[in-house]
This record gives C-alpha cells, sequence and structure tokens, in this order.
C-alpha cells in the first residue's frame, strides 16, 4: 500500500511538471532610470528606456491598424504632480526610423510600424509648485504586445517606476 501511494505521488507530480505552462520569456525589459531633478512647478522631460529581446518587437503608439494593439505607458495619477502626453518615438509609415521599423508580417501586403531594439518613452511632468521638496516616484505599467515574425504573444504588461527628485 506504502509503494502504491510513493507511486501515485511520483506519477503526479510528473504529470503536474509536464502540463504546467512553461515561463514565459521576458521580451521587454524596462531599462530603469536613475532620479530625474525636478523643479516644482517646471517641467520636465522624464525619459524612460525599454529594450525588446533581439529578435521580437513591439507594435508603435499609434499602431499601424486599429486592430494592433499599441504599447502604451500608463502612470498612476498623483496629485502631486501634473503628467501631460506621453510621447512616444515617431515612426515614418514604411520606413526604419530610428527604434521604429516597418516590419511585413508573412501574407501581408502593408508593413506596420514596431519598435525593436532600445526605445525611449518621453512624460512630460511638472510636480506641484507647492509640493516639498524631496525624493518622490511615479508608478504604473507599459502595456504591450511582443511578436515575432512566426506569431504574437498575449499582450501584457511591465511594471515601471519613474524616480524623482524634486528641487
Amino acid at each position: 500500500m506504502l509503494r502504491l501511494s510513493v507511486v501515485l505521488v511520483g506519477l503526479l507530480s510528473l504529470s503536474a511538471a509536464a502540463f504546467s505552462s512553461p515561463k514565459k520569456p521576458e521580451l521587454l525589459k524596462f531599462q530603469g532610470i536613475q532620479p530625474v531633478s525636478a523643479t516644482r512647478g517646471k517641467q520636465t522631460q522624464a525619459k524612460l528606456k525599454f529594450s525588446v529581446e533581439k529578435g521580437f518587437h513591439v507594435q508603435a503608439n499609434p499602431a499601424s491598424e486599429k486592430y494592433l494593439i499599441a504599447t502604451e505607458l500608463q502612470l498612476v495619477p498623483s496629485k502631486d504632480f501634473e503628467v501631460a502626453s506621453v510621447v512616444y518615438p515617431p515612426c515614418k509609415e514604411g520606413k526604419k526610423f530610428g527604434p521604429c521599423k516597418p516590419f511585413k508580417i508573412a501574407g501581408s501586403e502593408k508593413a506596420i510600424n514596431a519598435y525593436e531594439g532600445t526605445f525611449e518613452i518621453t512624460v512630460p511632468v511638472t510636480p506641484s509648485a507647492s509640493l516639498k521638496p524631496g525624493a518622490y516616484s511615479l508608478s504604473g505599467t507599459l502595456k504591450y504586445q511582443a511578436c515575432n515574425e512566426q506569431t504574437c504573444f498575449f499582450p501584457t504588461k511591465l511594471s515601471v517606476n519613474l524616480p524623482l527628485q524634486v528641487k
């Protein structure tokens, strides 16, 4: 009886390992940044740097087609900071321009704009004029969908943190 129990536990362990989903690869990484120096009441341009794993791309913002999922930075609102419209790397339709490159999906006639390699997203942020000097941070997520030549992964989110040193 004990031997049967041991065998059953072993089989259950093997089947659980066989059917567990593999760890999803990190296809996009936030490079992190040093604290951005910001003056109360004045706008500062904070640049967040990301890198896409070689052989993959993420959709540009704005996306080339309505059905595509654009890369989008979403910061948690704060009463202490005003965040203006986020600035994404620009694209020129059908042409390589900075980190934006045209990508043609197999069987498609039209190329889409996608980010590859390293790219930056600019966040115009203004600390409140009444904010006390010190260290602060804004948190948020970067929503994206990574693809390669054969497949696209499910859309996912990457946590980001924007450290600010207010003076």
